[in-house]
C-alpha cells in the first residue's frame, strides 16, 4: 500500500515520527509467468488470509496518508493512493497456478488555484497533484489513439505505477466523484469529460502470456 506525494512513492505501511518514509523507486521486471511488470522496490508486502486482516492493512495505511485542508476541503487528501492485492490461486486437482493483481486506486483530486488559494506546502502539493492528472490524461488520450504508438508511462510516477492496469490484460473500472454545489459547476464538468474520454479507450484483446 503507497501513496503517491509531491511525485515521491511512500510506502503507508511503513511510517516513522514524521510520517511515511523514504521515497522509493518504481521500477520494472519479470511477472510470474516472465512478462514485464511494474513493481515497488522494497515496499512492504503482507501476506493475509482473511477480509479482516486486509481491512486492518487498509486502516493503517488511510491513517499515514497525507491529507490537509484547503477552502474546499476540510480533510483533502494530499496524494494518490494505491492499494495492490495479489492473489494465488492453485488447482488442487491439476497443482496449475494462477497469478492476478487488483489494484484499487484513490486519486486525489484536480484543483483550481484561484479556488482553494493555497500556498506554501498545499501550493506545491496542487501543482503536483494537478501535474500528475495531467500525465494521466496524456495516457488515455494516447491509448485513444491506437496507431499513434507510443504512450508516456513515464510522464509521471502515477502513470508510470498504472502502466500494468491500463494494458489490453488488464480490466479497468472508475468511479467518478462530483459536487452536486453550483460552485462546482466547472470542476464536475471537468470531471465527466475526462470520465468520457477514458469509457471510449478500448485497450484492446488480451494475450495469454507463459
Amino acid at each position: 500500500m503507497l501513496e503517491v506525494y509531491n511525485e515521491a512513492v511512500k510506502d503507508l505501511l511503513v511510517v516513522d515520527a514524521d510520517g511515511p518514509g523514504a521515497s522509493l523507486e518504481v521500477r520494472v521486471g519479470k511477472g510470474a509467468r516472465g512478462a514485464p511488470t511494474v513493481y515497488v522496490e522494497g515496499l512492504v508486502e503482507c501476506e493475509v488470509r482473511s477480509l479482516e486482516e486486509v481491512e486492518q492493512l487498509i486502516e493503517m495505511g488511510v491513517t499515514n496518508r497525507h491529507v490537509g485542508s484547503n477552502n474546499f476541503n476540510e480533510h483533502s487528501s494530499r496524494s494518490h493512493l494505491v492499494f495492490t492485492v495479489k492473489i494465488v490461486a492453485v488447482n488442487r486437482t491439476t497443482g496449475a497456478t494462477t497469478n492476478g493483481k487488483l489494484n484499487l486506486i484513490d486519486l486525489a483530486g484536480s484543483e483550481r488555484l484561484k479556488s482553494t488559494n493555497a500556498s506554501g506546502t498545499r501550493l506545491k502539493e496542487a501543482q503536483n497533484i494537478n501535474k500528475s492528472l495531467s500525465s494521466l490524461g496524456d495516457v488515455v488520450a494516447a491509448l485513444g489513439q491506437p496507431g499513434k504508438g507510443h504512450v508516456p508511462y513515464r510522464n509521471s510516477k502515477l502513470t508510470f505505477l498504472l502502466q500494468d492496469s491500463l494494458t489490453a490484460n488488464a480490466r479497468v473500472l472508475m468511479f467518478v466523484c462530483c459536487s452536486p454545489a453550483t460552485a462546482s459547476a466547472s470542476e464536475s464538468t471537468c470531471s465527466l469529460t475526462f470520465a468520457g474520454r477514458c469509457r471510449a479507450v478500448q485497450l484492446g484483446k488480451a494475450k495469454k502470456s507463459g
